[in-house]
């Protein structure tokens, strides 16, 4: 993502590449800014080429500054199969016969139907399975994990990681996903847990390899099912190789977690931006609560670009429907409603997670997602 979304070194370079050798224009022409994918979906890419000089060695695609597609052939188009939820930035890079390298402009698209704006986290929610996770052992410890689609929702997945030697440290056991940090961003993050005891955990932002410097560092004491954070990393490093880790050994408590959200407001997928070609987003419905974990109120907030029939409902941990917030006419804009923690009859809601799901009848389309909250005591 630093590439081009961020006027940072790397994009001054490939400007300057262009500028010098001015031999091969590159467009990408899948997928195109704004672009919308469902659950895990398969995203194609493909390039348009000015060939004015030289001659074309390959054509590299990338997501968030990681290689997704590769071709050597005409038409250099490819198949990025099965993305994980996220926001990505794609762009396209050639390499001339020469070694010279010239970029695409930048688009931005977002995969999943329960997308949260600015969260670049992948596959948060686990609705893809494990796919951009894994789990590492370290110093002969020894843990699985197995994604469970039933973890405290009735829709969406978790993770459970069970331990069967954690090693004498946190670090032994890690559930990771590699991470593009960039100099200037705050990447603030949240996720739920459970444990079955007390457990601290460590969350890291680390560097990939030796001497795997660590950038940040959050100990987190995971009591009880809840969401733990936002915290906040102020990152002051450009690192295209570095990981976003789970440090979950030193005992064999097993864990789970779920509903990972790594947020940084410099991007968005859905906010009307210009971006390069002079295309903006499509049209979009967003929402967050706030507090979360709360007690005894918490306020929902909506925002809708265009004018549309909203429902809001609530559901218990077992997708029974507990209360019906909001069914009625909303305009463009920023809404909210409050939720008191009652049903539809008043009665005070037990502790636990709940779902609020919103449905948007917006411009001849159904616009659904759905958002976890916990109540407290």
């Amino acid at each position: 993502m630093k590439k081009v979304i961020v006027l940072g070194m790397l994009l001054l370079g490939c400007v300057a590449a262009n500028m010098a050798y001015s031999q091969i224009i590159v467009e990408l022409t899948s997928p195109v800014n704004g672009q919308k994918f469902g659950d895990c979906s398969d995203v194609p890419l493909a390039v348009n080429l000015d060939v004015q000089s030289g001659g074309v060695k390959d054509v590299r695609y990338y997501a968030n500054g990681i290689q997704k597609g590769f071709n050597r052939k005409t038409p250099y188009d490819d198949v990025w199969e099965g993305a994980p939820n996220c926001i990505y930035e794609i762009y396209a890079k050639v390499t001339d016969s020469d070694g010279n390298e010239f970029y695409s402009e930048s688009v931005y698209i977002t995969v999943g139907e329960n997308y949260v704006d600015h969260n670049i986290c992948v596959n948060g929610e686990f609705s893809c399975g494990l796919s951009d996770w894994s789990l590492q052992r370290n110093e002969g410890a020894a843990a699985t994990v197995e994604v469970d689609s039933m973890l405290w929702l009735s829709e969406g997945a978790g993770i459970i990681i069970n331990i069967e030697n954690g090693g004498s440290a946190n670090w032994h056991v890690q559930l990771q996903q590699n991470f593009q940090l960039i100099s200037g961003h705050s990447y603030e993050y949240q996720f739920m847990a459970e444990a079955t005891e007390a457990k601290t955990i460590d969350v890291a932002f680390q560097q990939k390899a030796d001497p795997y410097e660590t950038y940040h560092n959050q100990a987190v004491t995971v009591d009880g099912a809840n969401i733990y954070g936002p915290y906040t990393f102020d990152c002051t490093v450009d690192q295209d190789a570095a990981q976003f880790k789970f440090n979950v050994g030193g005992n064999t408590t097993p864990i789970m977690i779920d509903g990972v959200m790594i947020i940084d407001e410099f991007v968005s997928g859905v906010r009307e931006i210009t971006y390069k070609n002079g295309k903006t987003a499509e049209t979009y419905v967003m929402s967050h609560n706030y507090p979360n974990p709360f007690n005894p109120e918490t306020t929902i907030q909506y925002e809708l670009s265009d004018a549309a029939s909203v429902t809001i409902a609530l559901f218990d941990i077992q997708g029974r429907q507990i209360r019906t917030l909001v069914s009625d006419a909303k305009s463009a804009g920023t809404h909210e409603v409050k939720w008191n923690g009652q049903d539809e009859l008043g009665n005070r809601m037990p502790s636990g997670m709940y779902i609020y799901r919103v449905t948007a009848e917006m411009n001849h389309k159904t616009h659904q997602f759905s958002r976890k909250m916990l109540l407290v005591e």
